[in-house]
């Protein structure tokens, strides 16, 4: 027996002490039995590893900043002026169109859709992600230095350690934005996807395990 949606469960209802087994053979026959426990939906188990992850992100910004406060404070300005570029709001709204543009494009691989989207959504927005990364590190020091901004913020006491270090976490935070908002995107995208596919074939809705990516 195994436990699956809308599967009958034999043991419902009432606790079993004794189990009959019969031999319908005329050979000797040897029985054994494996008793394997699983939770009841295994899908819900992203919910707290969601949750460690966000915990976790979170304690790392706060070390960041204890451990670390002027690297931090540049950090937090390189990302407000890297997400207040036009460039990271191009790649996000084409990102997100390309994502559910697509949902509706026809795979044609009998039955592997879900896979082909999930892994063309992921290379989509790896490739915008380090678009994103290149474009920020070759010009955001570039344009301080241009601008005499370097100049003014070295000549406070501030090391050049802190500076490169404060400039790459304030670019590793704009790419994970970006990298985070066109996940989402791409979730939903791939939950509907078997919505959109059982309405055009006339079947039933399927259910949330179905839509789970």
């Amino acid at each position: 027996w195994s436990r699956r949606e809308g599967g009958r469960d034999p043991f419902t209802g009432k606790r079993f002490t004794k189990l009959y087994i019969r031999n319908y053979g005329v050979e000797p026959a040897t029985l054994r039995i494996e008793v394997a426990t699983t939770p009841a939906y295994p899908q819900a188990a992203g919910i707290p590893l969601t949750a460690i992850a966000i915990v976790v992100l979170f304690l790392t910004y706060i070390a960041l900043r204890l451990a670390l406060p002027q690297a931090a404070a540049i950090g937090l300005a390189t990302y407000k002026s890297e997400i207040a570029q036009p460039l990271f709001m191009i790649l996000l709204a084409f990102g997100a169109t390309a994502l559910i543009a697509f949902h509706f494009i026809p795979y044609n691989t009998f039955g592997e859709d879900i896979k082909m989207l999930k892994t063309s959504g992921i290379t989509l927005i790896m490739i915008l992600a380090i678009v994103q990364a290149i474009w920020a590190a070759s010009t955001s020091i570039a344009e301080e230095i241009d601008g005499r901004t370097a100049l003014t913020v070295l000549s406070k006491p501030l090391t050049r350690r802190d500076f490169i270090i404060g400039k790459f976490f304030g670019i590793s935070w704009t790419v994970l934005l970006l990298f985070l908002l066109l996940a989402l995107v791409l979730v939903i995208a791939v939950a509907y996807k078997p919505i959109h596919e059982a309405r055009e074939s006339s079947n039933e809705d399927p259910n949330w395990q179905e839509c789970y990516g």
